[in-house]
């Protein structure tokens, strides 16, 4: 089938090279993060300023940094909570939510938390207490658990549809290095 001897050796050989060259570049184009044990809080002082908390490379350098933020109806009652992986580096309000797996998710994520569905307490909101992912492109395991959530209901006009908005809202935020790649983003 090929004209010279050897020669489909030959590319096979080639492939492998790139393809081990495409997942190496992949694996170490993220720096390792130091392990990050944290809470966020909402509301996190008296000022309505939301705090964020640094997620340090292993060499010390901040990499990301993670908040909350919330999320507003136009009577500017909040009435979900987003949690938000930045890069460090980023103008601020630039860079886009790391969380993210992809630019074409969209929906209910995990790191998005609504006040309706705290309604009846975390353990019976749609992704539970406890929720975990893996960031396949940053090499991150994500463990976060609502440790408190008090909602109340927005006064709207009976005939719509009620809405809640957030009192006070508790995260906990593991966040660990992992090794390599798993296949799932």
């Amino acid at each position: 089938m090929y004209p010279v001897a050897g020669l489909r050796a030959a590319l096979r050989i080639l492939f492998a090279m790139l393809v081990m060259g495409c997942v190496a570049q992949r694996t170490s184009a993220q720096p390792a993060i130091s392990p990050v044990h944290a809470e966020l809080r909402y509301p996190s002082n008296s000022h309505g300023e939301q705090g964020s908390i640094p997620v340090r490379k292993t060499s010390g350098q901040i990499a990301y940094a993670l908040s909350l933020e919330p999320q507003t109806d136009a009577a500017r009652h909040v009435i979900g909570l987003e949690l938000v992986l930045h890069n460090a580096h980023a103008e601020k309000d630039g860079g886009d939510n790391l969380l993210y797996r992809s630019p074409l998710w969209h929906g209910y994520q995990s790191f998005i938390f609504a006040a309706s569905d705290f309604v009846h307490g975390p353990e019976k909101s749609t992704y539970g207490r406890v929720r975990q992912f893996h960031l396949d492109r940053l090499r991150i395991d994500v463990r976060l658990e609502v440790s408190a959530a008090t909602v109340a209901p927005v006064i709207s006009a009976p005939s719509g549809p009620k809405c809640f908005e957030f009192g006070t809202f508790d995260l906990k935020v593991d966040l660990q290095p992992s090794e390599g790649i798993r296949g799932q983003d």
